[in-house]
């Protein structure tokens, strides 16, 4: 029984974008809600290495040799190009394993991200009777600009925060950049997640 939880926890944060990509976008009015939110500073990343590397045809990143890559599909849906999940190595039963997961949409948004963000929380809330925002607030992952939703939601007795970055080429190609860390080790686990995030270069 352990091991299903772990493993519900594990495919959580991916299970809640592939949700966005599965089910339309209605254009009905919304609103952008500015919230002070993690930056992308690199001043606390100097003293971790990224020893390892991922790349394919889209994206390349730089991640610790005490993570590993758990998945790594391609056309995984019709609306989907690549999906890739890296986590932190199992170290024992009970922690959980803070997680990204990238998702490259084969289908091109003519929407603002801020727009995407929203319709994503919305979803999320309706998803999850735990999820509570915390704010949507402008974001950049390389020279790709985008929309950072933010929030907290609880499963299996674990509190758990997400970070999605929502970003987009010139080409209206979506990124969404999911980040899951337990929010109780949230100040320790978001130091590895900002490095792999600052070291990934969209092509």
């Amino acid at each position: 029984m352990k091991r299903i939880y772990k493993t519900l926890l594990m495919l959580i944060s991916c299970a809640l974008t592939f949700l966005l990509l599965f089910m339309g976008l209605s254009r009905e009015n919304y609103c952008f809600a500015q919230s002070t939110l993690l930056t992308m500073s690199t001043s606390n990343n100097t003293n971790i290495a990224l020893s390892k590397q991922y790349s394919n045809a889209y994206f390349s990143l730089n991640y610790p040799s005490s993570w590993q890559i758990v998945q790594d599909d391609n056309q995984v849906a019709t609306s989907t190009t690549i999906a890739v999940q890296i986590m932190e190595k199992q170290t024992n039963n009970t922690d959980f394993r803070p997680n990204i997961n990238i998702i490259v949409s084969s289908k091109k948004w003519s929407e603002p991200t801020s727009y995407i963000a929203k319709q994503t929380s919305q979803n999320n809330r309706k998803m999850i009777p735990t999820y509570r925002q915390i704010g949507i607030c402008d974001t950049q992952i390389g020279k790709c600009k985008g929309s950072l939703l933010e929030y907290i939601f609880s499963v299996n007795g674990y509190t758990l925060r997400g970070r999605q970055y929502i970003v987009k080429k010139v080409d209206n190609t979506i990124f969404y950049i999911t980040a899951t860390t337990d929010n109780g080790k949230d100040k320790t686990q978001i130091k590895t997640i900002k490095a792999i995030l600052n070291s990934i270069k969209i092509k």
